[in-house]
């Protein structure tokens, strides 16, 4: 186990079991801690209010933009995207459907394999992530997906 501390603290554990990261997502209190699955390793993030700030800030410039322009959005924020066959998931700072917008409002839940991915996910990064993300959010075919990385 490894904890990085900076504006926000991350532990990773090996060799966790798909179904004991259930088991532990489900039980959180909200999306606290943050939580990244892929292929055994789990990382728990906590961010800070510096991340938060970053994130929410990019959030709203995107909502802004969609609004001036027309363009129907749905928001969900940081929703845990799973996939237990790939035995990988992530949840971003924020993620939003365009494409897809009416199609994803109604529902409760987001099943990716009936449902697609989000268009657009935003994932800051103050300190690094054990688990590349990047490639994560490519392996679900996110169409745009931005990152900021902030030196501290």
């Amino acid at each position: 186990m490894q904890t990085f501390i900076s504006s926000e603290t991350r532990t990773v554990l090996e060799n966790v079991r798909w179904e004991t990261f259930i088991e532990l997502s489900e039980q959180r209190r909200r999306s606290f801690p943050r939580v990244t699955y892929d292929e055994g390793v789990l990382e728990l993030a906590s961010p800070l209010r510096q991340h938060e700030n970053i994130g929410r800030l990019i959030g709203r410039i995107f909502e802004t933009f969609t609004e001036v322009m027309g363009i129907k959005i749905q928001s969900v924020a940081s929703t845990t995207f799973k996939r237990s066959d790939l035995k990988k998931a992530f949840e971003a700072d924020e993620s939003y459907y365009v494409k897809h917008a009416e199609l994803i409002r109604p529902n409760k839940e987001i099943d990716l394999f009936i449902d697609p991915p989000p268009y657009l996910v935003i994932e800051v990064e103050i300190t690094s992530s054990a688990i590349a993300k990047m490639k994560l959010f490519a392996l679900w075919a996110c169409q745009r997906f931005g990152a900021t990385t902030v030196k501290s």
